[in-house]
């Protein structure tokens, strides 16, 4: 009797043992927001490095603010953390964190960027390429220098750029419309209509992609009249077919 009292026993130890575990070790996240210091209005787009303090050279994720200068991301283990806040025309600043069993959410307020405002005839900038690139009619997020599309999907990474919104269905939405179109290296693909672009973002790689654009103006150029923007995405290879020799 006592064989099977304990032979029921030890899965529930089992099972209680491994929820201690995972919730002990469950993700870590930060959240904040960039403003300029002197105003005290928000920056947007603010390119985001987060490294280990004792590996300072080691990105461990990156990341880019919304437009009104929030960001909010997880982190997979605790630690001594910094991060790095880069943007054009703002000097470049960073805070230090930790994150522990204890305080697994660091909000860490609002961030300060003071406008760069020294001149030199001749200058060497040592800094890495920002995620974001802001034009007059489009957004572009650099897929190829966010180290986390060596891992991930192309629709885990379209999570990541601003103004796109994935939800957890997988539903892709533009400025808050699903009324927009997917190009693939300028071009409208079929395999990308509304109906079916988040399964075959699922299936492509994320390390071959390019860029995404986020066209907010389309224009003639894009035969887009009616539509919310574009999504451009671009390969870092095109996709060629091969062709078939004749007989």
């Amino acid at each position: 009797m006592k064989k099977k009292f304990w032979l029921l026993l030890l899965p529930l130890l089992y099972s209680l043992t491994l929820f201690a575990q995972t919730n002990s070790n469950g993700s870590f996240s930060i959240k904040g927001q960039v403003v300029d210091s002197l105003l005290n209005e928000t920056v947007p787009y603010v390119t985001l490095n987060i490294t280990k303090a004792s590996e300072p050279d080691k990105s461990v994720k990156r990341l880019a603010c919304d437009i009104d200068g929030r960001f909010e991301t997880t982190l997979a283990e605790p630690g001594e953390y910094v991060i790095a806040m880069q943007s054009v025309g703002k000097v470049s600043s960073q805070k230090s964190f930790t994150l522990n069993a204890d305080r697994k959410t660091a909000d860490l307020g609002k961030l300060n960027m003071e406008e760069d405002r020294q001149r030199l005839e001749e200058v060497t900038v040592v800094a890495q390429k920002p995620l974001v690139k802001v034009e007059i009619d489009k957004l572009t997020y650099s897929m190829e220098d966010d180290p986390e599309s060596e891992t991930n999907n192309t629709l885990d990474m379209l999570r990541k750029v601003p103004m796109v919104t994935v939800d957890a269905e997988d539903k892709i939405q533009l400025k808050g419309t699903s009324n927009y179109r997917i190009y693939l290296n300028g071009k409208p693909s079929n395999m990308l209509s509304s109906e079916n672009a988040s399964d075959v973002l699922k299936s492509m790689p994320a390390s071959s992609v390019k860029n995404i654009e986020v066209i907010t103006d389309p224009g003639a150029k894009y035969d887009a009249d009616g539509v919310g923007g574009v999504l451009l995405i671009l390969l870092l290879r095109a996709m060629r077919c091969r062709a078939i020799p004749r007989r």
